[in-house]
């Protein structure tokens, strides 16, 4: 009976490890998008800030700052991702690290002798 149980423990384990990780690959992707984009807004404003330059033209000086902005959320999106991601992981090291801090005194029997 252990061994049925130890048995589904490891395959529920592995079936959620899987969506774990295809959350963490669209994750990744979602980055990667966002880059991209703020990439294309970034050059969009590059040239719209050269026709400024070039022209004196009141539509491209509004066009090369709302692009400026665009790009600049896209970057906000990245950078609260990666804020957020790194919280999370800093919180699985913390629960990580505690977990074998306190194997560590259990084998030593620090703990319970009174």
């Amino acid at each position: 009976m252990r061994a049925i149980s130890e048995l589904v423990g490891v395959l529920t384990a592995g079936f959620i490890a899987y969506f774990v990780m295809l959350a963490y690959a669209a994750g990744l992707l979602l980055l990667l998008a966002c880059g991209f984009v703020c990439a294309g807004f970034l050059l969009v404003a590059l040239f719209s800030m050269t026709m400024w330059l070039f022209t004196r033209d009141a539509h491209a000086l509004h066009l090369m700052l709302g692009y400026f902005g665009y790009a600049g959320g896209t970057f906000a999106v990245i950078a609260a991702l990666s804020y957020c991601y790194g919280k999370f992981m800093d919180g699985m090291r913390t629960r990580q690290n505690r977990c074998i801090a306190l194997r560590r005194t259990k084998h030593l029997g620090l703990i319970g002798e009174r």
